[in-house]
């Protein structure tokens, strides 16, 4: 995957010469200092008209992850290096030295300041490509080389590094990204570091030596290159890919296992909505987004422990608060929210009480999917409003895994154990509601995410998966969750309201 910016660069490389070739006869006419001088100012445009449509590009559409990796909006940084290798030598000591230091603190500054949340590409890439720009630059004249930047760039295990830089590139993503696949998180402990950058330095340094410098000396002609250095190493890539895929322990799973029930009514009300005791009438309303349709087997459970049925109807990602803005939700999720939250508001009244729980570190806004902003004030009214004729029992949410389930259960076929630090989204975002909870009277806060606790540490029960995904319990997880709450000597409604 991250050898997508060398695709970018050999396109740059192909179309880049043609274009300079058609302004170099453009101006060709011109006298030679008015010809580098129009060469520099074309270039100059070129950068400037690059970073300017970036950034307008991306502001103003529904720009997606894959416009990162597009040539269009990324040239304009590898024409930078063309505009500063335009630039006459500049020769002044200081002045030299003044250039890369900038150079340094520009590149340093990008390092720090930009984030996940930076507009990216546009014209915060020019931050890192001006720093690199001006440093190479600044490095060009004899005059530099008396410097401390040079002396430090100069010593001989900076030089090393650059010199094992290009192999030093192709090994670190792949070893960062098997180590984060295996981890489960894209942050890595301290101690799994320490294994991946030797690992990186000692791939790369062996790739330099016995590959990068024996293809250099090479002398061979386009045929043996294409075969020995392409087609052979391709094709026993191949052949290593189907060899790892055959070798790959099955997952054949049960049904139950992989989802939290396809009878449920989760966007709609055609389904198996009743849940409990079938002795009883539905006087109970349980409702929330997918995380309360996760709880279906839960309820089921416990209904017919302590006696109640209750009528069970959820939407996706939608938890039914008066006012949600279901606007921020997918198109397919929109339609059966509104109609969810039609019902929620104008049937509360018919039950005798109401369970809600939800999604709550997504619908805080923690997760990185879309939210309602104003969601807690939202949930606060609705809970006021509802309380103030029937009673209502909030859910705490289950922990969350720190990876797949399926991957841990993949792993545990292998006989691999990984140590993870547990989530903490759902243990902060519970905390948040709870105040909320605590403070409105006839509202009741019930923790099943501590009779949970046990499944989330390798996100599995009594040796089978309880969860079908790293944050929601599938059918099995939920119908031993209701089994323990009730084995422990937990009650979901008080005694009396049902």
């Amino acid at each position: 995957m991250h050898i997508w910016s060398l695709s970018i660069e050999e396109q740059f490389y192909f179309i880049w010469p043609l274009v300079f070739l058609l302004a170099f006869r453009f101006f060709s006419r011109r006298s030679k200092d008015t010809l580098d001088l129009s060469l520099t100012v074309f270039v100059t445009c070129g950068v400037a008209l690059g970073f300017a449509y970036s950034q307008y590009y991306l502001l103003s559409t529904h720009a997606g992850d894959s416009v990162y990796f597009l040539l269009r909006l990324r040239f304009s940084e590898l024409l930078v290096g063309a505009l500063f290798a335009f630039l006459p030598v500049y020769s002044h000591r200081r002045g030299c030295h003044l250039l890369q230091l900038t150079g340094i603190m520009l590149i340093v500054g990008g390092l720090l300041m930009l984030d996940k949340q930076s507009v990216f590409p546009g014209l915060n890439a020019l931050i890192p490509c001006l720093g690199a720009g001006l440093f190479i630059y600044g490095g060009r004249s004899e005059q530099a080389t008396g410097g401390w930047v040079m002396w430090v760039f100069q010593r001989p295990y900076m030089v090393a590094v650059g010199l094992i830089s290009y192999s030093l590139y192709l090994w670190h993503w792949p070893i960062l990204a098997y180590l984060r696949y295996v981890y489960g998180a894209y942050v890595l402990p301290l101690s799994w570091l320490l294994v991946a950058v030797p690992c990186m330095f000692i791939l790369a340094y062996l790739s330099y030596r016995l590959v990068e410098q024996r293809c250099k000396r090479w002398n061979v002609g386009f045929t043996t290159a294409f075969l020995a250095l392409f087609l052979l190493p391709a094709l026993a890539l191949a052949g290593l890919g189907l060899g790892l895929k055959a070798v790959k322990p099955s997952l054949d799973l049960d049904p139950a296992l992989l989802s939290y029930g396809t009878d449920v009514c989760h966007g709609t009300f055609d389904k198996r909505c009743l849940r409990g005791d079938p002795e009883k009438s539905p006087r109970i309303l349980v409702t929330g987004d997918s995380h309360a349709a996760a709880l279906n087997s839960f309820v089921d459970e416990v209904g017919r422990k302590e006696g109640w049925q209750a009528y069970v109807v959820t939407g996706s990602s939608c938890s039914p608060v008066f006012g949600f803005n279901e606007h921020v939700l997918p198109e397919s999720s929109r339609e059966p929210c509104k109609n969810l939250k039609e019902y929620i508001a104008t049937a509360y009244r018919q039950y005798e009480a109401v369970i809600f729980t939800s999604f709550w570190s997504y619908q805080l806004g923690e997760e990185p999917e879309a939210a309602d902003p104003d969601y807690l004030s939202k949930l606060e009214h609705t809970l006021r409003s509802i309380a103030a004729s029937t009673p209502v029992y909030v859910l705490s949410d289950v922990p969350e895994l720190a990876v797949s389930p399926i991957r841990q259960e993949l792993f545990s076929r292998l006989g691999i154990h990984i140590e993870r630090a547990p989530g903490k989204k759902a243990q902060a975002a519970n905390a948040i509601i709870k105040q909320i909870v605590d403070r409105i009277p006839n509202v009741y806060w019930v923790d099943v995410g501590a009779v949970a606790r046990p499944f989330a540490e390798q996100g599995r029960y009594a040796g089978r998966m309880a969860y079908f995904d790293n944050n929601h319990l599938n059918v099995y997880g939920s119908t031993s969750l209701g089994q323990l709450f009730v084995q422990e000597g937990h009650h979901l409604l008080a005694p009396g309201r049902h």
